[in-house]
């Protein structure tokens, strides 16, 4: 949706760079979010559910995308095992 905007408008060469820069790092910031609130669904359900049941139910409320779900599944995955191995 925000890209067809500025599809229909001119950008420079820089201003295009720019826009593809930020809208990178939004992503990136959408899905630690995601991740923050999936290890805290997670810690406070966990010992009432599987945690792979939490993140499914998590994912399938929250996340529409199935590209940015397995991302995030992956690091809430990750995070998950690095904590263990502490």
């Amino acid at each position: 949706m925000v890209l067809e905007f500025f599809k229909r408008k001119k950008l420079s060469d820089e201003g295009e760079k720019r826009l593809v820069v930020a809208l990178a790092r939004a992503e990136e910031n959408i899905i630690e979010a995601h991740v923050e609130c999936a290890l805290d669904v997670i810690e406070t359900v966990g010992d009432e559910l599987p945690m792979d049941r939490v993140l499914e139910l998590y994912l399938d409320g929250l996340e529409d995308n199935p590209r940015r779900a397995e991302i995030i599944a992956r690091r809430v995955l990750s995070r998950l095992n690095y904590e263990e191995g502490d």
